[in-house]
């Protein structure tokens, strides 16, 4: 049976977690109710996977940790996630060319119609909880999500943006959620979304700093226990 009311750590592949042990993973799981679940590359399995762990679980705090490529090509460590935005949606030309008619003409409703707004919603930004107390080790940043890893090409991510496939959808899910949950996005950057990222983020993905991360969620989870 699922303790409820814990900490839930989503990670997209399970490769980002090479440096975790089962008996580590069973350890966080009695000790501190702290659990992992794989949810899957890519916006709609982070959103799906996510939506279904919340009614499962129903979390007191969720994380999600995992790589990213950095657009700036210098810009590395772990960042966490002020807002993240949807980098590949693109309805601009039936937007664009929609129409309404009046006694004195037509005129079109949305001529400027940016891409990455969805469709019927009013936002391409979702701002982002931060649980985590002040680390001067978590560094700010926006996250542009996408289904696909050639943000540098399509140039729709945001200026010295975080760009990964999850974060998005993730976000979008907890914002559905009537659970009161908290949550955070954690990146850790393994490449800079250029012609070596598909080496640099084989390299690198399994290097992310679980014992730090760990070490600083474990510290909430034990205030929360003097707290009650």
């Amino acid at each position: 049976m699922i303790k409820k009311h814990g900490v839930l750590i989503l990670v997209a592949a399970s490769d980002e977690m090479d440096a975790i042990t089962d008996e580590q993973l069973e350890y966080l799981k009695d000790n501190f109710n702290i659990r992992f679940e794989i949810i899957g590359v890519g916006k709609v399995n982070a959103a799906v996977n996510t939506s279904h762990l919340l009614h499962e679980y129903h979390p007191r705090w969720v994380l999600n940790v995992g790589t990213a490529g950095h657009t700036d090509g210098e810009s590395v460590g772990l960042f966490r996630i002020t807002s993240v935005e949807e980098r590949d949606m693109d309805a601009t030309k039936i937007m664009r060319s929609l129409k309404t008619r009046t006694k004195h003409g037509s005129y079109f409703l949305f001529p400027d119609y940016p891409k990455k707004l969805t469709p019927y919603e009013s936002d391409i930004e979702l701002y982002c909880d931060t649980y985590l107390p002040p680390n001067e080790v978590f560094l700010p940043a926006i996250c542009s999500t996408g289904d696909n890893t050639h943000a540098e090409i399509e140039g729709t991510h945001a200026p010295d943006a975080i760009v990964e496939m999850e974060a998005y959808g993730i976000v979008k899910a907890i914002r559905r959620f009537d659970g009161g949950v908290r949550f955070d996005i954690i990146k850790w950057i393994t490449d800079f979304t250029d012609k070596k990222k598909g080496e640099d983020w084989d390299k690198n993905k399994g290097t992310i700093p679980w014992a730090f991360i760990l070490n600083e969620v474990i510290k909430v989870v034990l205030e929360w226990r003097e707290e009650e």
